[in-house]
């Protein structure tokens, strides 16, 4: 199930109570999984999709992703990131990503690499680490834990800005 939320663009789909309406009946899971899906759930609704995972978890069991870097501050990506790295992060509408505050909104667009100058344009929550720690508690998770991405070797010629400035930032939250 999925709902149309009014801050998203019309193209984009928010997720509020997939997980604790729709999987109660699969049985329990040591692991679950979820990329870019917390960053499109509204900062009132968080404890509520995330209980739903704490439900189909076995105790102990973990629920692993990815979501928009919680650190406040972040400015916008330089415009040139986005023909070098494939991404331009920045505050929505118009930038200055670094005054957005936790349940504001940026925007994100990711080279297609097909060619075309028509970027993937995404429009997305933006939380604070709080926001995402309180509504695991509330859920019922015991901890919470957040994993920074990290510089690949290959990468070494990528300027360390790319990786403290990240679009995203991993988490591990275990029941």
């Amino acid at each position: 199930m999925c709902v149309r939320h009014p801050l998203i663009s019309p193209t984009l789909l928010a997720f509020p109570k997939l997980l604790s309406t729709t999987y109660t009946g699969l049985g329990s899971f040591d692991v679950a999984t979820a990329s870019y899906l917390l960053n499109y759930v509204p900062a009132e609704e968080m404890a509520d999709t995330l209980k739903g995972v704490v439900d189909v978890l076995k105790e102990g069991g973990r629920f692993v992703g990815l979501t928009i870097n919680p650190v406040g501050g972040l400015p916008d990506y330089p415009k040139d990131w986005f023909s070098k790295f494939g991404i331009n992060c920045y505050g929505f509408p118009d930038g200055r990503r670094e005054s957005v505050v936790s349940g504001g909104m940026i925007s994100c667009d990711i080279n297609k690499m097909d060619d075309t100058a028509d970027p993937i344009h995404l429009d997305t929550f933006y939380h604070d680490s709080q926001t995402y720690e309180h509504a695991a508690k509330q859920a019922g998770f015991s901890s919470f834990e957040w994993v920074p991405i990290k510089r690949h070797p290959d990468h070494g010629d990528w300027p360390q800005e790319y990786f403290d400035w990240h679009i995203a930032m991993g988490y591990i939250a275990t029941k």
